[in-house]
């Protein structure tokens, strides 16, 4: 039996998590960031509430109706024991996936997370333009954030990993020039596929002032053009 496996939820199944199938979303406790925007607040701390046995076995019976199991959080990459829950979910026949915000890429490389071997897709969280550092700062509080983010960039493009880059339009980037900044910022780093999201405040409806931004369809078109696939979540 694993020791603490940081496993606070799950979701047992889900369409919307990630673009390659129908999921099993696991929330790992634990995260460095303090998003002003976080929506995961219980998840800061560590905590355990299943073991991995008891996942593993979750899956064993549902394998045939999932195609990819999504490690989320809190952030999953502070979770000591996740190469071996990655390498034990390949064994069961299913995909990968991680939600991250790029945190810890030296460390993480070093122990063989970013291998396609074991993991097949990951969905990098980008808190703000690459090019502000300061606002980075703002919204995470994670001093060593954006040096992290540059880094997995680097990592999962030299991996050849597939991996999406998305931004939640939080009350901070309510602003087409820091939207039009972020997005130029991905593009210098090759980044070509890209999602905007809403953000929604306690009661599941969009903050103010997204819908103005996302049906802007001039606009949105604008930014579309910068990469090879991008999409609108709402």
């Amino acid at each position: 039996m694993r020791g603490n496996s940081n496993i606070a939820d799950y979701i047992p199944f889900s369409t919307v998590d990630c673009p390659e199938g129908i999921s099993f979303v696991l929330f790992l406790s634990g995260c460095p960031n303090r998003c002003t925007f976080c929506h995961n607040i219980e998840l800061f701390d560590i905590k355990t509430k299943y073991s991995w046995e008891s996942i593993e076995e979750l899956l064993s019976k549902r394998r045939k109706l999932l195609d990819i199991v999504i490690f989320s959080g809190g952030e999953p990459l502070l979770t000591k024991d996740l190469n071996f829950f990655l390498e034990r979910t390949k064994n069961l026949g299913l995909k990968t996936g991680i939600h991250t915000s790029g945190v810890l890429p030296e460390y993480i490389d070093k122990n063989s997370i970013y291998n396609p071997k074991v993991l097949d897709w990951v969905g990098l969280d980008i808190k703000a333009p690459l090019s502000n550092p300061n606002l980075y700062m703002e919204i995470t509080k994670n001093k060593n954030l954006l040096k992290d983010v540059k880094l997995t960039i680097d990592i999962l493009q030299e991996k050849k990993i597939k991996f999406e880059t998305r931004t939640t339009l939080t009350k901070e980037l309510l602003n087409k020039a820091l939207i039009e900044e972020l997005c130029l910022s991905l593009k210098e780093k090759g980044i070509e596929n890209f999602v905007l999201q809403a953000c929604r405040d306690i009661n599941l409806k969009n903050i103010e002032g997204t819908d103005k931004i996302l049906d802007n369809k001039i606009f949105i078109e604008s930014l579309s053009k910068l990469f090879k696939t991008f999409s609108i979540r709402k």
